[in-house]
C-alpha cells in the first residue's frame, strides 16, 4: 500500500489473522511499515530469527521486539496476532492473550526509512521475506488496544 499518515502513529496496535502453512522460516514478515535495506522496518509482525512471532518497533538504527510467542503458531490453524507499543513498552498478543510480559522502550518509531515507506502484507520491502502461510483483516490502529480489547477483538469473529 502507498505511504499515507494514517498508517504513521506514534502509538499503534497492528493486528492480522494469521494461518501458518508448517515451518514459517526465519524473517518471514506478516506485515511491515517501511524499509532500510533488509534490516528493518518501521514497524512489523514478523517470525524473528528464531522462526517464532514477534512484534516491533524501529527508530532506523535499532529495534526492540515484543517477546515472542514461539513456533506454536505454525500449526495449520487461524490465530489471532496483534502487537501494541504505547511508548513505553512493546506488547505481543497471541488469540487474545498477551505472551510473556512486554519488552520496556521509550524507542520512537521512524517512518521516515531510506528504502521504502509503503505498508506490506505478507511481505516486506524489497527483499525476499515474504510469509509463508495466509493473512487476513489487518488493521493498525493509532492507539494501543489494551488487554479487554484485545480479547474482545479475537473472540469477537
Amino acid at each position: 500500500m502507498p505511504d499515507s499518515a494514517v498508517l504513521k502513529p506514534k502509538v499503534l496496535t497492528a493486528e492480522a489473522w494469521i494461518k501458518g502453512t508448517g515451518a514459517a522460516g526465519v524473517d518471514r514478515y506478516i506485515l511491515s511499515k517501511g524499509a532500510k535495506g533488509c534490516a528493518m522496518a518501521s514497524y512489523a509482525i514478523y517470525t524473528g530469527d528464531g522462526s517464532g512471532l514477534t512484534f516491533y518497533i524501529s527508530n532506523g538504527e535499532s529495534f526492540v521486539t515484543s517477546p515472542d510467542a514461539g513456533k506454536r503458531v505454525w500449526d495449520n490453524k487461524w490465530h489471532h496476532v496483534a502487537g501494541t507499543y504505547d511508548g513505553r513498552a512493546v506488547k505481543l498478543y497471541l488469540d487474545g492473550r498477551q505472551v510473556a510480559g512486554n519488552k520496556p522502550t521509550t524507542l520512537a518509531i521512524n517512518y521516515d526509512l531510506p528504502t521504502d515507506n509503503k505498508f506490506y502484507i505478507g511481505h516486506y520491502g524489497g527483499c525476499s521475506l515474504g510469509f509463508l502461510g495466509a493473512v487476513d483483516d489487518v488493521r493498525i490502529w493509532d492507539r494501543p488496544l489494551s488487554p479487554a480489547e484485545v480479547q474482545q477483538r479475537f473472540k469477537g469473529y
